[in-house]
């Protein structure tokens, strides 16, 4: 089952499409792996993958500093409100941790800046 979910993923990330297939992964995980640590790895699996591909939209939208406090929010939210963790929920939190330290540095980067953000602020100020 989760084999054919994986074939059916849509070619292009940060879309609505591709939000709904992390949520079918996630969800035929937990009803259909009978191996409850193998559910629980592909469900943080998609979490993540849903988690990065919202982060793609705020950053089509927003500010590095805001994706960057998404994914901090997110990261609070998925990680520690457990108390144990397999270690592939380890390791992507830990790179979830990594992608947060890399746009904290770019933050104040003005060559990093999103130009939608400033073609909407250079509209609205004419």
């Amino acid at each position: 089952m989760i084999d054919m979910l994986y074939d059916k993923r849509p070619g292009e990330r940060d879309t609505e499409a591709y939000n709904k297939w992390t949520v079918d992964i996630e969800k035929s995980a937990q009803q259909n792996v009978n191996d409850h640590e193998i559910s629980r790895d592909i469900s943080a699996c998609a979490v993540y993958l849903n988690v990065y591909n919202s982060a793609i939209e705020v950053c089509n939208l927003l500010q590095i500093a805001e994706v960057a406090k998404y994914l901090s929010e997110k990261h609070h939210r998925e990680f520690e409100g457990r108390k144990k963790h397999t270690e592939t929920e380890k390791k992507l939190f830990d790179n979830l941790i990594d992608v947060q330290r890399k746009l904290n540095k770019l933050k104040n980067d003005k060559d990093a800046a999103n130009p939608n953000v400033q073609i909407v602020s250079e509209q609205l100020q004419k």
